[in-house]
């Protein structure tokens, strides 16, 4: 006779964790023996297989009891989400726990018969450990990375696997109290794909390069919430400004300059660092504080402060820095302090860097209570064919697209005279230097997902040369494999 009893017992620890599963079998084994004679003694035993089934997440477990010597072997298997493990063990066990005996004995034909029956159990433990996920049958994922796109006004957070979310969703679903304040409280999150989340950034965002952001938890199919620390673009924004200013100011006015933003705020405020320099001898420690202390769009001097004296001449420079930490190039406007009277010339637009493909023009400012003449200049003096296209007012010029060559620097000038007394006269000048525009590479169907079967085709026929558009562009190819 064989009983069989069994029992097991899981534990889970953690959430993505280790799983552990403990199986107890019993095993009752009867054996009985008939003995026909005193001179001889057979004996034979049979135990019966035991087979037990257990389950958490998927185990099983089987036993079989061979012999007297007992001898156990188990296997189990387990697998959890989409981590498995097999494991099988030979156990051997001490089987004799308790042991009953009972003898017959029938003498009618001289001859003795012997009945002994004894009952054996054991009991066998098996425990079986798994390492993996409990969350579910895929793999949870984490925040890897978040940096400001090419125009700062955008912050593209991405993960480690798909999430299977799509469309555009308030931020406030995904991000803490404390990132909204940074992002906006009424930004957008818009999915570029199941992996890229897009944060259109809101007028009132504060959020700069280095701060961190937190994506909360049970928020994200199949991802963690985490915190990331946000990177600057992979490409620089870099502030490109003008400074107007006249080139001379008289004695009894106020000097002002200010400052024209030409591209490169990233839509915020730039900050602006005042600098001067001057050949006058005379102490320059007020003019010096005054200007070094602004850090706005404008500077005024008044001629009453007597920081600047007549006949000096003074050199003011100017950077300004966007909140992605990156700074203009310098500018600098050079203006003389009147011993007389002079026409006052303000250049109120121009451009000191511009790719071939833009236009030029530069706008100015007279003042001077008598009647003037006006003569403009450009050096180096251009060809035939595009000086017939630029178009010269008292005021203003406008040079029309490809009418520059690029990698060179052009010196626009404005003289204005006194027609009463042709000694007294103002000038002024601007640079602008022309710049080779960047290729446009164009991708046919853009950035796209494909099947590893599948053929891939790249396409950038439609790519050209801004500064020679007649002109075919050369390429030159490369795969680069993420790590």
């Amino acid at each position: 006779m064989t009983t069989f009893s069994s029992s097991s017992a899981t534990t889970v620890v953690g959430g993505a964790s280790t799983l552990s599963t403990t199986t107890t079998h019993e095993v009752t084994i009867s054996t009985s023996t008939h003995v026909a004679s005193p001179s001889s003694l057979s004996s034979s035993s049979a135990a019966k297989a035991a087979t037990t089934t257990s389950s958490q997440s998927t185990s099983s477990s089987s036993s079989s009891h061979s012999g007297g010597g007992s001898t156990t072997s188990t296997s189990s298997s387990s697998s959890v989400g989409q981590s498995s493990s097999s494991s099988s063990s030979s156990l051997s066990s001490a089987t004799s726990l308790s042991s009953n005996h009972a003898t017959t004995s029938s003498p009618p034909n001289g001859s003795s018969s012997m009945t002994t029956s004894s009952s054996t159990s054991s009991t066998i433990t098996s425990t079986t450990t798994t390492t993996g996920s409990v969350l579910g049958n895929v793999f949870y994922g984490w925040v890897v990375s978040a940096q400001f796109t090419s125009t700062g006004a955008q912050v593209d957070v991405v993960f480690s696997n798909s999430t299977t979310v799509s469309g555009s969703h308030p931020c406030s679903d995904y991000f803490s109290p404390p990132s909204l304040i940074l992002i906006g409280s009424t930004s957008t999150c818009t999915w570029l794909d199941d992996v890229t989340l897009r944060v259109s950034l809101t007028s009132s965002a504060t959020l700069v390069p280095g701060d961190i952001i937190t994506v909360l938890n049970n928020t994200i199919p199949y991802t963690y919430g985490s915190d990331v620390r946000v990177q600057r673009p992979s490409t620089p924004i870099i502030p490109v400004i003008a400074l107007v200013a006249p080139s001379s100011v008289n004695s009894n006015s106020t000097l002002e300059l200010s400052v024209t933003i030409v591209s490169g705020g990233a839509g915020r405020s730039l900050t602006y660092d005042w600098n001067v320099l001057s050949n006058n001898n005379t102490s320059m420690v007020a003019l010096l504080s005054h200007v070094t202390s602004t850090h706005t769009s404008s500077l005024t001097i008044s001629s009453a402060s007597g920081m600047i004296q007549p006949g000096a001449s003074y050199t003011f420079m100017l950077t300004a820095t966007n909140f992605l930490n990156y700074t203009s190039l310098p500018c600098s406007a050079l203006i003389s302090v009147n011993t007389i009277d002079r026409p006052t010339i303000t250049v109120l637009t121009s451009i000191p860097f511009l790719p071939s493909t833009q236009s030029v023009y530069v706008q100015t400012e007279i003042s001077y209570p008598t009647p003037i003449t006006k003569v403009w200049t450009i050096a180096p003096p251009l060809p035939p064919a595009a000086a017939a296209v630029v178009v010269m007012t008292e005021k203003d010029v406008y040079i029309p697209p490809h009418s520059l060559q690029p990698n060179t620097t052009y010196t626009l000038a404005l003289t204005v005279t006194s027609t009463s007394n042709p000694t007294i006269t103002s000038s002024v000048s601007t640079t602008v230097t022309v710049t080779f525009a960047p290729l446009v590479v164009i991708v046919a169907g853009g950035s796209k997902s494909s099947y590893h079967d599948a053929d891939l085709v790249l396409d950038l026929s439609q790519s050209y040369v801004p500064d020679v558009p007649s002109a075919a562009p050369s390429f030159s190819w490369s795969c680069i494999s993420p790590s």
